[in-house]
């Protein structure tokens, strides 16, 4: 047990360790684009001749100078919406990246080393796209079933709409106080933990959003993991009895993609299983059929379709 404990312990100030790790870079990464800005604004002070910057030893006119201050400037907002956890940031990076080598490249003597700087920044920045795209894909997903549902009427759940069920479901609802409550049509539920693929590897710490729809059977999952260091994204999509599951490093490249047959009817089963869990009062759902085969024991059916 003492080896045990102290092995688990390991574990976890390796997982503090990494995720600290991530934290770190991110600062670095934003000081990084704050500072490449900020350096920017020699290359306008010389062109107004607001400083005598000996650093650049080739002239600089006033119009080029309005370009090295606009590329401050773009740098300078990329890093604060950066550190305000902002997806956009990217949106203003790439093009500060653009201008920034362009005046690197008429000052290449004097500027060279602002290349290694701007690829540093592309490389995050095209991260920021991915990230940005592949979450769009559920989000645009969500709102699609939040417009459907919100023109549903809200009706309540009532003894009269249990008394088809099997008496265990009927108790279960109840028990559950979902009765003269109103009737679930969508619900939302996030989750924060670590996962793992068997017990050799390493545990993955991860967040996750969900979204279900029970009008047209819909389950979306969207979640955020780190792997070796590196962040990972997954994104699964259960509609009309069909499903894909898409896991994406860097939130680029598909290191995993699953749909067909099998992958439906375990979402299926899936789907059903947020029901029992999360939302009970859906189990009067007319699309579920209960079988009974032993005593307590049902069997059920349902065709999301």
């Amino acid at each position: 047990m003492s080896l045990y404990g102290k092995h688990h312990r390991a574990k976890i100030y390796k997982q503090i360790e990494v995720s600290n790790a991530i934290v770190m870079i991110k600062y670095v990464f934003a000081l990084l684009l704050l500072l490449h800005g900020l350096i920017h604004l020699m290359g306008f002070a010389k062109a107004f001749q607001v400083a005598e910057i000996s650093q650049l030893t080739q002239p600089i006119t006033k119009p080029t100078g309005v370009l090295w201050g606009l590329s401050a400037l773009l740098f300078t907002l990329a890093s604060v919406l950066f550190i305000l956890k902002k997806d956009s940031w990217w949106m203003w990076a790439i093009p500060a990246v653009i201008l920034s080598q362009i005046l690197v490249f008429s000052t290449w003597q004097d500027a060279k080393f602002g290349t290694i700087a701007n690829v540093i920044v592309l490389v995050g920045a095209i991260i920021g796209f991915g990230t940005t795209s592949f979450y769009s894909l559920f989000e645009n997903e969500v709102k699609s079933g939040l417009q459907q549902t919100a023109s549903l009427p809200e009706t309540i759940l009532t003894e009269a709409d249990l008394e088809y069920l099997p008496a265990p479901v009927k108790n279960y609802i109840r028990y559950a106080g979902a009765v003269g409550k109103p009737k679930v049509v969508n619900f939302n539920i996030e989750f924060e933990g670590k996962i793992r693929k068997n017990e050799q590897s390493a545990w993955m710490p991860f967040t996750s959003e969900q979204y279900n729809f029970m009008d047209v059977p819909t389950r979306l999952f969207f979640m955020k993991a780190t792997m070796k260091h590196l962040p990972v994204a997954g994104f699964h999509c259960f509609k009309n009895g069909k499903a894909f599951m898409d896991i994406r490093l860097l939130s680029l490249l598909k290191v995993q993609y699953q749909a067909g047959r099998e992958m439906d009817a375990s979402e299926t089963v899936t789907f059903f299983n947020d029901m029992c869990c999360f939302a009970p009062s859906t189990l009067v759902d007319p699309r579920v059929r209960w079988l009974e085969t032993d005593g307590n024991k049902w069997l059920c059916c349902m065709n999301p379709a």
